[in-house]
């Protein structure tokens, strides 16, 4: 007598690699959409068109007349003394 075994598990595991890849797509899916709002933030970093690029400042301080010290911030890189 003959089985038909090897087509159940064929199709057994077909049905598994299925799933799982519809369970791929549904996961990606949602991940898209939730960072869809984010993508015009995170896009232009990874094609190097990004408004701001990063700025490295050396770590030098600066006393100001009040007596207190800053070190260098902004996008030059200046020392900024608080005003009174």
């Amino acid at each position: 007598m003959k089985t038909h075994t090897s087509g159940y598990v064929i199709r057994s595991i077909m049905t598994i690699v299925a799933l799982v890849l519809f369970a791929c797509i549904i996961f990606l899916m949602g991940a898209l959409k939730n960072t869809n709002s984010n993508l015009t933030a995170v896009i232009p970093h990874f094609i190097g068109t990004h408004p701001l690029p990063p700025v490295a400042c050396t770590m030098d301080a600066k006393m100001c007349s009040d007596g207190s010290y800053v070190g260098r911030s902004g996008p030059n890189c200046e020392f900024v003394c608080p005003t009174k």
